[in-house]
């Protein structure tokens, strides 16, 4: 027999069940808070089901079985047995923050400009408060990087935001960190410019004797995350990639337009700050000029801790600029997987992957949508609907 439980939680008979699956304007059709909903093996149905790949199904069903996604589709059979938990809203895969300081990651020494065997991964505070700001969010992994504040800060790791400690990191080392910006270089340190940037950079990935992340680069098995601002930036970050054989994602640029210019022609994908309410005319113009591109595209909080990311708010102020829907929410989610190479575990809902699920009272891109609740590998981690 099936135990059906509303998106708030509470228990329902059949009859209440069924007069529920016809309220379709409410959520609200029983009276307790969302169950715990610790159990490792449910099913969700849901009025819309967004999967992280462009695709978006009413009336769907989600499968989840010891922390993965089982199955999606309309129609799908639940099998006997299963707890079904009824949500009149959306649920969309577990949002990507690909850039961020957490964890005690902002702590690491930059004194130096070339670390490049510094590893995030071995000196993570998994308990830091901002990890649960982050999840209240939405965001159910983080690529966490060292500060960036050096030529080379080192190598970062994607952690999920909940979970059991020895499960959360998920890639101990998921990229090297370059900074080709102005923020990457001191008055008291060499390289001082940009052309001694280029040289040094230059250097290093020709030395036999070169550290072995940048050994992994130079070989195409680790990412380059390369931080650039302006466009003569962009353009250095496109030619040593080319020259130097990095698998390149370009970050933080700071008119996206211009550099989806030379990033397209040198196969880069784009990771994105987060458009804010107080960005200039001609930032939101560059933003919304992207409109449709099937470019590659992520978003990076960019953040050194704090409440929260701002991801999802920062996707939808660029869909109001002209961004298209559809591919500011892949770039959330399935898209910024992609440039992780961990595509096969995160950020769609598809059979295989991890279990990291928001459920939203509404369109992710609408301003006034909440979150109602998030799972991670299966399991509710949340502490509530989104602002408490």
């Amino acid at each position: 027999m099936m135990r059906l439980v509303d998106s708030r939680g509470s228990s329902c008979s059949r009859s209440t069940a069924r007069r529920v699956s016809l309220w379709l304007g409410s959520a609200l059709a029983c009276s307790s808070v969302l169950a715990s909903a610790q159990e490792a093996t449910f099913a969700v149905q849901a009025k819309k089901v967004l999967t992280g790949t462009g695709e978006a199904i009413d009336s769907a069903v989600v499968l989840v079985e010891n922390g993965k996604i089982r199955a999606v589709g309309a129609g799908l059979a639940i099998p006997a047995g299963w707890t079904v938990h009824q949500h009149d809203g959306v649920v969309m895969p577990g949002m990507i923050d690909l850039g961020a300081t957490l964890g005690g990651s902002e702590l690491l020494e930059n004194h130096e400009s070339l670390t490049p065997d510094l590893r995030v991964a071995e000196g993570l505070d998994l308990w830091d408060p901002s990890f649960a700001a982050w999840l209240g969010a939405g965001v159910t992994s983080v690529y966490v990087i060292p500060p960036t504040g050096s030529v080379i800060p080192g190598s970062g790791a994607v952690v999920k935001t909940a979970g059991a400690a020895a499960q959360r990191i998920v890639a101990a080392e998921a990229g090297l960190e370059i900074g080709l910006n102005a923020g990457a270089r001191r008055r008291d340190r060499a390289p001082t410019s940009v052309q001694g940037t280029a040289l040094a950079l230059r250097d290093l990935f020709g030395s036999p004797e070169a550290q072995a992340s940048v050994q992994r680069a130079k070989r195409g098995e680790l990412a380059v995350f390369a931080h650039a601002d302006g466009v003569g930036e962009v353009r250095l970050a496109a030619q040593l990639a080319k020259e130097l054989g990095w698998k390149a994602r370009l970050v933080g640029p700071a008119l996206p337009d211009q550099a989806l210019a030379i990033a397209r022609g040198a196969a880069i994908p784009l990771v994105l700050r987060p458009l804010d309410y107080g960005a200039e005319e001609r930032t939101r113009r560059s933003y919304g000029a992207l409109g449709a591109t099937p470019h590659p595209l992520g978003f990076a909080s960019l953040a050194q801790g704090g409440a929260e990311p701002g991801l999802r708010r920062g996707a939808a102020l660029a869909v109001r600029a002209g961004l298209d829907p559809a591919i500011a929410l892949r770039a959330l989610t399935g898209g910024a997987a992609a440039m992780l190479g961990l595509e096969a575990r995160l950020g769609t809902i598809a059979p295989g992957r991890d279990a990291d699920l928001v459920w939203l009272d509404g369109d992710p891109l609408d301003l006034g949508t909440r979150i109602v609740a998030v799972f991670v590998d299966g399991k509710r981690a949340d502490r509530g609907a989104e602002g408490h």
